[in-house]
């Protein structure tokens, strides 16, 4: 696996003016190698995704799709707590406020 390296450099320009060049690697590169719980606590944000609790569901979006599995069962937003239903809407199976 190879490491890329953080270089800075800096230099005066032909005017006086002093230029600071940063090499780092692209974002997606960082991205890659880091894991979704390293992320957040850089970032501040969590990664959630809906996912079964028992007989309920967790981490919930208003309006998003729903899982085959989640049909007709309810689930919770992440930082609410809102209860929520999987209904069948429009011709969606979508995630409603119960």
């Amino acid at each position: 696996m190879q490491r890329a390296l953080t270089a800075t450099a800096v230099t005066v320009g032909i005017a006086g003016a002093i230029v600071v060049t940063a090499l780092t690697p692209p974002l997606a590169h960082a991205a890659a190698r880091t894991t979704p719980r390293a992320l957040a606590a850089v970032t501040g944000v969590r990664s959630c995704h809906a996912h079964r609790s028992g007989s309920h569901w967790e981490c919930v979006t208003a309006g998003a799709s729903c899982a085959t599995a989640a049909r007709h069962t309810y689930g919770y937003a992440a930082k609410s707590d809102t209860r929520y239903r999987c209904v069948y809407q429009n011709g969606r199976w979508r995630w409603k406020s119960a």
